[in-house]
């Protein structure tokens, strides 16, 4: 229920950003950076890519530091490193996954229909 919740959430924010820009692009004559298509892009994109931001860490390496069993697995024969950043990458990017391709679809219906 929380993840359909997060999706409408920024689909809602999504469209108001949209809304936004169409205003300031029907209000003006002057030559801009970006066309109208390509700004709607760079929302929706940015609004797929808003849950690959690292808010918190992997709450099972908070842990390991914060009782000291890191020490533990310094001993392993395995570069830590990789395997904690490969961990990371793989929850950060389930969690993308669903409503990503929600947001880039929502992109692809607004090019199309010229909104």
């Amino acid at each position: 229920m929380a993840a359909i919740a997060g999706v409408c959430t920024q689909f809602f924010f999504g469209l108001i950003r949209v809304m936004v820009f169409y205003a300031f692009y029907s209000a003006t004559n002057d030559k801009v950076p970006l066309t109208y298509s390509q700004a709607v892009t760079y929302i929706w994109m940015g609004q797929a890519m808003f849950s690959m931001i690292p808010w918190n860490g992997d709450s099972e390496v908070q842990n390991l530091i914060r009782t000291g069993n890191v020490s533990y697995e310094l001993l392993r024969p395995i570069n830590l490193y990789n395997h904690w950043l490969c961990r990371a990458f793989a929850f950060k990017y389930c969690s993308y996954y669903s409503p990503g391709r929600t947001y880039l679809y929502n992109n692809f219906i607004f090019i199309t229909k010229g909104l």
